[in-house]
């Protein structure tokens, strides 16, 4: 009896079109503290959403995109380009990687105990409740 284990490393995902109608997008500002001792970053936020369950979040400073996750029923990626660094994998990701996971946060579709989320009327908090204390604090324009 032969057996072949092996594992896949998921491969980048397909180009999206943004601009397709079934997409809903919201753009506003966040600010980004990666963890304990680190500096605030400023920027952009866009994040879409598809009925298929599919997601999309960039964080830009422009001209430069400081991250970029996205969501499909089956899989997910987080690119950090500055970084050089892509983390990608099937199913869901991991509770300590906020960025894939974003969309359904805000929403409150995803119920996670590695994310707390407030909100006042200027905006909303995600904050990590692990040892990472990361901290992205923002609004989204309607």
């Amino acid at each position: 009896m032969v057996c072949n284990l092996g594992c896949r490393t998921p491969t980048a995902m397909a180009p999206i079109d943004l601009t397709n109608s079934n997409w809903h997008i919201r753009e506003g500002q966040a600010i980004w503290k990666p963890g304990p001792g680190s500096f605030d970053i400023a920027g952009e936020l866009l994040v879409g959403w598809h009925p298929d369950g599919s997601s999309f979040v960039q964080f830009a400073k422009p001209p430069l995109v400081i991250v970029q996750a996205r969501r499909s029923p089956t899989a997910w990626e987080a690119e950090f380009p500055g970084q050089q660094r892509r983390y990608a994998g099937l199913g869901r990701p991991p509770h300590r990687l906020m960025w894939p996971e974003l969309p359904a946060i805000l929403a409150g579709t995803v119920a996670s105990e590695a994310w707390l989320i407030t909100t006042n009327s200027s905006g909303w908090t995600v904050e990590s409740t692990g040892r990472q204390k990361m901290v992205l604090r923002g609004y989204l324009a309607d």
